[in-house]
């Protein structure tokens, strides 16, 4: 039997609780060429979760929306093995992590292709987190590989929450300015009746090559742009497109801001468990104009909000609100603003060491919840479009999944509308 008794426990502070009843999980897969060894990649995994203990923990409910963080010695790893296609992302159960973890790791093989994920339980690991502990899983994977063994391991400490960094930095919780406020939820007419079909996720994808990722950057530094910023520029125009504008319109920029290097000490990937902030860019978009005033202005905003530390705030409040968005999403208001667009860039995909037979070509990233929680599937369709940004193998991605009951498929036309504004940046 494994050990369960706990070494160590801690509640969950409120930017953690948000993502504990529905499992919410962020799924990094890693596709390629090669072939994986499951024994070699156990090891590896097991090793993963002894230097890193938080991978081993436990998430348990002590109360009505309250929950413990339940840290118990590292039993073996086991490695879930998907059959079907390898460029088949986990669906249902499979995109989630189970009840008594807060960690997995699933293979596909296909031949000599193969598909190589990391679930990650996002109360205790956000994008930044993932990624590193992905690179460090392949590290592992690869040293066992060569020398047979994971050699000497560093064990880290727990990742703190937003909440204690931020008091760390003198940072505290302040009241939320006015034009955050929402509206109260039985002002605004009742939901309808709750539909029973299962749901079913649809995933849209756009992948730039190395040549137009190369020109679209260079295109962005033309224009004192980030990559962030040339991005936001392209997304809005789509989001214009799919909204039929044809003028000056009023759209809703929401930008996820990494918080872990403006805070003293810099904070490492792996120090913190969910270290966000975020920004929503009140932007001007006119199909007809400028289009690079738009990115211009999701950047200046995120400055600014950097500056007055409004984007520190936005996590610190989510948790006291949550029941108030979920009915009003259920009711239709569009809690972040009119028009409203969601962008989290993940940035560039840290290199990832394996060995030499092995070769990594493409990278995937996704979410998973529990399916039958309507409130995450109402989060992730907010808005006109709610899309996750890398950049792997010198190839910019946008993906995009909304959940639905049936009828279109939303993500035909944002792609469609994707690869139109892209291709009026790039020509």
């Amino acid at each position: 039997m494994p050990p369960t008794t706990p070494v160590c426990t801690r509640a969950l502070d409120p930017s953690e609780k948000l993502f504990a009843d529905v499992r919410n999980t962020v799924a990094y897969s890693v596709l390629g060429t090669g072939s994986i060894d499951i024994d070699v990649l156990t090891t590896a995994f097991t090793a993963l979760r002894r230097s890193y203990p938080v991978l081993s923990a436990q998430i348990r409910e002590v109360g009505d929306s309250d929950y413990d963080l339940v840290l118990t010695p590292a039993a073996h790893a086991r490695i879930r093995i998907a059959t079907g296609p390898v460029d088949a992302l986990p669906e249902g159960e499979a995109a989630v992590v189970a009840e008594d973890e807060v960690c997995a790791v699933e293979v596909a093989q296909d031949g000599n292709d193969f598909r190589l994920t990391l679930l990650t339980h996002h109360s205790v690991a956000d994008a930044m987190a993932s990624l590193r502990y992905l690179q460090v899983l392949c590290e592992l994977y690869t040293r066992v590989l060569e020398s047979g063994g994971a050699g000497e391991l560093t064990v880290h400490p727990q990742p703190r929450s937003v909440e204690q960094l931020l008091a760390a930095n003198g940072i505290e919780k302040q009241p939320l300015p006015a034009e955050y406020g929402l509206p109260d939820p039985e002002s605004l007419p009742a939901p309808p009746p709750r539909d029973p079909t299962p749901q079913h996720v649809r995933r849209g994808r756009v992948r730039l090559s190395p040549e137009r990722t190369a020109a679209l950057f260079a295109l962005g530094r033309e224009h004192g742009l980030t990559v962030h910023g040339i991005v936001a520029s392209a997304v809005l125009l789509a989001a214009a497109d799919l909204t039929g504008v044809t003028g000056p319109t009023t759209f809703t920029f929401m930008s996820a801001v990494d918080l872990r290097a403006r805070l003293d000490p810099v904070v490492p990937a792996e120090g913190g468990t969910n270290v966000l902030g975020a920004d929503n860019a009140v932007v001007t978009v006119d199909p007809g104009g400028d289009v690079f005033t738009m990115g211009r202005a999701v950047l200046d905003s995120i400055a600014a909000n950097l500056a007055n530390q409004t984007i520190h705030q936005g996590f610190l409040h989510q948790w006291d609100m949550r029941e108030q968005m979920f009915e009003l999403l259920a009711r239709g208001y569009p809690v972040i603003g009119e028009n409203a667009v969601m962008v989290t860039n993940w940035g560039a995909v840290p290199p990832l060491r394996l060995p030499a037979d092995v070769r990594a070509h493409d990278f995937r990233g996704s979410f998973g919840a529990a399916m039958e929680d309507d409130r995450f599937a109402a989060k992730i369709n907010v808005g006109v479009m709610s899309m996750i940004v890398t950049t792997f193998d010198d190839r910019l991605a946008l993906e995009y999944q909304t959940w639905s009951r049936g009828g279109p498929d939303r993500t035909v036309a944002q792609t469609a509308a994707l690869e139109r504004a892209f291709d009026r940046l790039l020509g």
